[in-house]
């Protein structure tokens, strides 16, 4: 009855048991862990600056780049540098829309939802009602077709609403756990800034050593090399962002545990576990990433190489395209594992391997969430850069009035340039966010394996409520036992001599502490 629909939940593998003592999160007595990879990477950054030295004293770039440009593209640039004040002022504003599209995230997270999804129904409509409109019989089929794909989108919207709730109330609480540690954000903006750096100077680094006189082997493989230390620095970045942020939402969502030791600061204790004794594991996976991200990119040159050959072309390509699934999946992989080493302080292996035991038993409510929320951030990501870009088409509108997008005031570049720093800001508050997502969801399914039979869950009524309604098709605890008191001896959840009453009030009012800032029903 309730017991099996939970176990369904659960799924096969043995769930965790209850612990008396167990505190959420391990804030001592951690260990070091895979410290051959954290020494390897700092192997690599060295050789990167030495080879990216070398570059910068053997590249000749003025034979093969500063040649005269032509006076469009010297319009452009001084476009640019006219209007480096308004682009700043873009950056500033895409901040500002990043802040308050997480405050809306947190009042709005049901109404956000809903609206991507019938945006998403309305697109595959609107595109099925434009292709019947053709005079040719084989695209209405198409526009049949895509109608069809419309109902069905519909009914899994249906279907899959109960999710959809619990997806709403998993975002909720990922914008309170960043509200609750705003010092997640200021350590994100660094590594940004960090990044960014590297970036510039990975590129600079390549375009020199790709003007290197002589293009030996020698030189083709150090331009790999460079290639794959600098995608791990930059991953390592990210990594150590997600260390930080996975760790103190963690901190915060079992901060009211009876068991809990939180830091002064969960923000600091997060990152000193990301910069120190966590940094080994951060190394791993990221390197994995690289690897992978190096590979894409030398069968993108090989594809560019090999244009003429259609054979060679659809092979590189099916191959690209393996290659980005399977990145696609360890980033995927990578991003729990490294939440589960800011919670539990354990190695990378051993984190990857229990996240995902505990993500096969919620299978579904897992994915699914992880991916509608991937939807709204990205429209979220989109509104931001239209906004922006919206803002700069204004200022250059009433800066140059007719002359705009003539010869001399080409617009262009400018707006192509606004577009690219409103996406990056967006998708850094995109990319917190749905960090704190995913460790919400982590904190959510240890919490019942460890907690829910013994009536200790930390997580708020609401979220039970959203989870018990997805899967036994009741809102509370309570009620689940009134609707099964009468069929199972001892009570529904196996009480043996307990009293009905007790048993039920032992789910209804379960322990969580007054001081609990969560999401509230």
């Amino acid at each position: 009855m309730a017991d099996d629909k939970k176990a369904s939940f659960l799924g096969d593998t043995k769930p965790h048991e209850h612990d008396p003592s167990w505190a959420g999160v391990q804030t001592k007595d951690r260990q070091f862990q895979n410290v051959p990879f954290a020494i390897l990477f700092f192997g690599v950054v060295i050789g990167c600056v030495a080879a990216s030295s070398w570059s910068f004293s053997h590249g000749r770039t003025n034979a093969a780049l500063c040649q005269h440009a032509p006076d469009a593209f010297a319009y452009a640039v001084a476009m640019v540098k006219d209007n480096r004040g308004a682009l700043g002022g873009m950056a500033c504003l895409a901040f500002g829309i990043g802040l308050v599209w997480l405050l809306l995230l947190r009042v709005f997270a049901r109404e956000a939802v809903y609206f991507t999804i019938l945006a998403a129904i309305g697109l595959v409509i609107g595109a099925g009602v434009f292709l019947l409109t053709f005079s040719n019989s084989n695209i209405k089929i198409a526009g049949i077709v895509v109608l069809c794909f419309a109902a069905v989108l519909c009914l899994i919207a249906i279907w899959l609403r109960k999710k959809i709730e619990f997806t709403v109330r998993i975002m909720k609480e990922a914008s309170s756990s960043i509200g609750a540690n705003p010092g997640t954000l200021l350590v994100s903006v660094a590594m940004a800034t960090v990044f960014i750096g590297v970036a510039a100077m990975l590129v600079a680094s390549l375009v020199y050593l790709n003007c290197v006189p002589d293009q030996s082997q020698n030189v083709r493989l150090l331009f790999i090399f460079l290639l794959f230390g600098g995608f791990w620095i930059m991953l390592v970045l990210v990594g150590i962002v997600q260390v930080t942020v996975g760790g103190s939402t963690a901190i915060w969502y079992f901060s009211h545990n009876v068991n809990a030791s939180s830091p002064l600061s969960p923000t600091m204790f997060s990152l000193s576990v990301a910069l120190g004794k966590g940094f080994g594991s951060i190394c791993v996976g990221t390197m994995v990433l690289a690897i992978v991200a190096t590979l894409r990119f030398i069968i993108s040159r090989a594809q560019k190489a090999a244009e003429g050959n259609r054979l060679a072309s659809c092979i590189l390509g099916c191959v690209q395209c393996l290659c980005s699934c399977i990145y696609g999946i360890i980033e995927f992989i990578n991003q729990f594992a490294l939440i589960y080493v800011a919670m539990h302080g354990k190695g990378f292996f051993t984190s990857c391997k229990e996240v995902m035991a505990l993500i096969g038993r919620n299978p579904y409510s897992t994915v699914f969430a992880h991916a509608l929320a991937s939807v709204v951030l990205f429209l979220g990501k989109v509104m931001g850069v239209a906004a922006c870009v919206l803002a700069m088409s204004g200022i250059l509108k009433s800066k140059y009035g007719n002359e705009l997008n003539s010869e001399q005031h080409p617009t262009a570049w400018v707006l192509t340039l606004t577009a690219m720093i409103a996406y990056a800001m967006m998708a850094f508050f995109a990319a917190v966010f749905e960090v704190a997502f995913d460790t919400v969801i982590v904190c959510y399914m240890e919490d019942v394996e460890r907690n829910d039979k013994a009536g200790k869950m930390v997580s708020p009524q609401s979220m039970r409520d959203a989870v018990t309604e997805q899967h036994t098709g009741v809102k509370t605890y309570k009620e689940n036992y009134d609707n099964h008191s009468n069929s199972t001896p001892g009570g529904a959840y196996g009480g043996g001599g307990t009293s009905n009453a007790g048993a039920a009030t032992a789910y209804s009012q379960p322990t969580v502490a007054p001081a609990y800032t969560g999401i509230t029903a």
